[in-house]
């Protein structure tokens, strides 16, 4: 499997980790915003491009959903799972999260036209 659908799988993680953790629950169905995906893919691609040999082979979707809790500092992430990473590359890549900073999913629109976006 090439690294573009690495990065695919790692970006899916992300966005549906984001929307599953931070939106409201009544709200998780809704689509994200055209511009908040082109936002994660940068995060997503700049961490990614950066990190990806440090990522188990059948774990980058895991490694999304890692990323976004432990960006924002969730109670688990990739410090949690040092069975998958080792504990040396976990806190490896727990202090790299760290250093995007937080980012907060909003809920944009209204009525029908709401959508989740980002604020990071």
């Amino acid at each position: 499997m090439n690294n573009e659908n690495n990065f695919q799988k790692f970006l899916n993680g992300y966005l549906e980790c984001a929307a599953w953790a931070d939106a409201p629950e009544e709200k998780t169905h809704l689509e994200f915003k055209k511009t908040a995906i082109v936002e994660a893919k940068k995060d997503c691609r700049k961490f990614f491009d950066a990190n990806h040999n440090s990522i188990p082979k059948d774990s980058f979707p895991q490694a999304g959903h890692d990323f976004w809790l432990t960006r924002n500092h969730h109670g688990a992430g990739f410090w949690d799972r040092e069975e998958i990473y080792g504990k040396e590359t976990a806190t490896h890549l727990t202090t790299l999260s760290h250093a995007f900073g937080e980012c907060h999913i909003y809920i944009a629109g209204r009525g029908g036209s709401e959508c989740l976006d980002f604020g990071c």
